[in-house]
């Protein structure tokens, strides 16, 4: 008997190997037909398309940074650190892996149906649940300014990710615009006529003119800017819409808003052009006369027989230097600059300067007797029209985090101030009591790296057991708690580093954090203290969790390996899960809490006991019932990939409490929701799925979703983007 089951089991070894082999050429055949495809597709993020002009760091690339792509320096160990046993470990090429995810799969060998499985034809139908956008934790402010706008004493509009946000901070509900297909940038409202104006990035990138109140399109305009929209402004009837693009010529159009097409387009500048605002001063038409700001740039716009223009002249009055926003206040044309000045131009003449701001200028607005700034110091200050300070408001006293604030945005109602800045909270300033109200509070990324072009992406997310709440961390070195029924931020705690995961235990006693140097945290629940913090490894922690029985902390890495600690002694590490050849991404516990299952970068599925001891052969697991399933690769979740996927399509899944449905987050930005298991008609035997299963499918983060999750009632679903650095409460309701 027992010749027997070895004979078995090498057979069912070579079969593994046999299933592998067999699919590489008509798998190479498909990865060739999807490079092909994709050749002369250019996508928005791809471009990394740099849309700002506020410092000179942000003049160069921009760079993605999330979980497998970030170019990293080994940090130095502590003295204590240095005596803890290492693993020898290769760096795998993602491009590589990339392009030859189709033609080898490694994993398949390790998927095996459970035994006397039966599939129920309807799992391959779309569930019968839905999601319904419900909240966003997020406001964009970087490489955007003048993009929060009262609509009236109780309702703001602004936009993160690619969502119109029509914000009611009476109630603290939403409504949302959905017809972008990009990350916005760009904004105004007209409020006598009740529209709103959204411009988008990508390579050929459209502007929305949507109904504030309806949320319903009025008119799109697209086909002529080039990689984005960077400025948009309504003329002072509403019927014009003036606009500035991206592309090398920095194009400048003119909009009929009632027709629905071009009244007129003509080149910009060589010179980035960052805003527009038709002109108000005196002796001027605010429906035929504009202005654009750059870097160098000022020039007077007259659109009577066509677009034509008149320079900004400086004379020796003022240095000729970028200009990022601009404000029309009597027979003046004020205009914030990069050294901290406003420039009052008369006509086209610059008039006379005033030091407003120890830093760049990012916005101005004029409402009745007052011209209001705001700056990258953090200030809020409010002037009269002759440029005579009369308040300040200072942003930074007002937030948490230790890094500079800046002020990004600013629009007046009444005696009412709204102000967005850089740490992506939105604020409400009393002009009368002076008292600073957070409005919105959003992750906003590290802005400590240095580079404005490199903040870093919101990866982290677990919910919290039995509580409709979600923790959150992110670049910005922030743990966050989140309140689901009262859709705000509930805690808020900072970390010494750029965080990437977290995970909390089954009882909800302890909360893990893994940070990008290497080091893991746990936090006690009941006061968020920290308990400790270990780093026995060199590179980033990827993923941490807990065993379902509370015992045990799994700790992956980008060092090739997964840690093991027991929770009882302190986090002692009690075992080393080694043998993947590239980051381990993902990991699941079974029920017992005595096997793990893995993911790594290189596409592999393998599995260890909890001591770190490998298991050669998982079909001897195929039976095991795991506590989650985040791992993107097996057996049960074999449908979710897209067609032609490179293999990192698919960033995160999770199943519901109910083990009903499966929720996958995907680089296309979509969230999509599948009945469990997602297995489809099945793989052939080369490797190939015959037919994907039908999902629901939720739009609304601008790039890739970086991870999702069931509240533990499965009421709702909570999903986190990257680069927008948003988290989505979703509605679970019926189909």
């Amino acid at each position: 008997m027992e010749e027997l089951n070895i004979l078995v089991e090498h057979v069912q070894q070579q079969e593994d190997l046999i299933a592998q082999l067999t699919s590489i050429v008509e798998q190479q055949a498909i990865a060739l037909h999807a490079l092909r495809e994709k050749k002369d597709v250019v996508s928005s993020e791809g471009q990394k398309l740099m849309i700002d002009d506020d410092d000179d760091d942000e003049l160069g690339q921009s760079t993605i940074w999330g979980r497998g792509d970030k170019v990293e320096k080994d940090p130095e160990l502590d003295d204590d650190e240095k005596k803890e046993p290492d693993v020898e470990f290769t760096e795998a090429e993602p491009s590589e892996e990339e392009r030859n995810f189709m033609s080898v799969k490694p994993w398949l060998g390790a998927m095996a149906p459970p035994t006397n499985f039966k599939k129920d034809p309807a799992l391959d139908e779309a569930p019968k649940i839905k999601l319904e956008l419900e909240h966003v934790y997020g406001y964009r402010a970087r490489t955007c300014r003048n993009n929060v706008c009262w609509i009236n004493g109780n309702t703001i509009v602004y936009f993160a990710a690619c969502v119109g946000i029509v914000h009611n901070i009476v109630n603290n509900t939403q409504k949302f615009f959905f017809g972008h297909t990009d990350d916005i940038v760009s904004i105004d409202l007209h409020k006598q006529r009740g529209l709103v104006a959204t411009g988008q990035i990508g390579k050929s990138p459209k502007i929305c003119v949507w109904d504030v109140n309806t949320q319903t399109l009025v008119q799109e305009f697209a086909g002529y800017h080039q990689r984005a929209v960077v400025s948009v402004a309504f003329s002072a009837d509403g019927s014009l819409l003036a606009s500035v693009g991206l592309d090398d010529d920095h194009s400048i159009a003119v909009y009929d808003v009632t027709k629905g097409e071009m009244a007129a387009e003509s080149k910009g500048d060589d010179q980035r052009i960052l805003s527009v605002i038709w002109n108000s001063s005196q002796g001027c038409d605010p429906n035929r006369h504009f202005i654009t700001v750059g870097r160098k740039h000022v020039q007077f716009w007259d659109l009577s027989g066509g677009l034509s223009y008149q320079k900004g002249l400086f004379g020796n009055k003022g240095e000729i230097q970028t200009c990022l926003t601009a404000a029309c206040v009597e027979d003046y044309v004020a205009v914030g600059t990069a050294d901290g000045s406003i420039y009052f131009f008369r006509e086209n003449q610059l008039a006379k300067v005033v030091q407003a701001h120890s830093g760049m200028v990012y916005c101005l607005m004029r409402s009745g007797s007052a011209l209001y700034s705001g700056g990258r110091d953090g200030l809020c200050i409010e002037w009269s029209l002759s440029g005579q300070k009369k308040s300040t408001f200072n942003l930074n006293k007002h937030d948490q985090s230790s890094v500079q604030n800046s002020v990004r945005a600013i629009d007046v109602c009444g005696d009412k101030l709204v102000v967005g800045t850089i740490t992506s909270t939105i604020y409400q300033v009393d002009l009368r009591s002076g008292s600073i109200t957070p409005l919105q509070i959003g992750h906003f990324g590290n802005l400590k790296s240095g580079s404005s072009q490199d903040y870093g992406e919101l990866w982290g997310l677990c919910p919290i057991p039995r509580q409709h709440s979600f923790a959150t961390v992110c670049a910005d070195g922030t743990l966050r708690i989140w309140d689901v029924a009262g859709r705000k931020q509930w805690k808020r705690f900072e970390m010494e580093s750029p965080a990437l995961c977290c995970n909390v235990s089954a009882n909800g006693d302890y909360l893990a954090v893994g940070f990008d140097d290497g080091s893991f945290a746990v936090f006690d629940t009941h006061d968020y203290r920290q308990v400790l913090r270990k780093r026995n490894r060199k590179r980033r922690i990827i993923c941490v969790k807990f065993s379902p029985d509370n015992s045990l902390l799994a700790v992956a890495s980008a060092q090739n390996v997964v840690d093991i600690y027991d929770v009882g002694r302190s986090f002692r590490r009690c075992g080393t899960c080694a043998g993947h050849s590239s980051a381990v991404l993902h990991v699941d516990w079974d029920k017992a809490s005595n096997y793990i299952q893995t993911t790594s970068q290189a596409y592999e599925l393998l599995f260890y006991e909890k001591n770190g001891e490998h298991e050669p052969s998982s079909r001897r697991l195929k039976d095991l019932e795991y506590a989650t399933q985040e791992c993107t690769l097996g057996w049960n979740v074999q449908g979710i990939w897209p067609k032609y996927s490179d293999g990192s399509d698919v960033n995160m899944v999770n199943i519901s409490n109910s083990e009903k449905y499966l929720v996958s987050c995907e680089d296309s930005g979509l969230v999509k929701l599948y009945n469990f298991p997602c297995i489809g008609s099945g793989l052939d035997r080369r490797g190939k799925l015959r037919r994907r299963p039908e999902s629901q499918r939720a739009h609304g983060h601008s790039s890739h979703v970086t991870n999702a999750a069931f509240l533990y009632d499965d009421s709702y679903v909570i999903s986190t983007g990257g680069a927008d650095l948003c988290s989505f409460q979703w509605k679970v309701v019926e189909a």
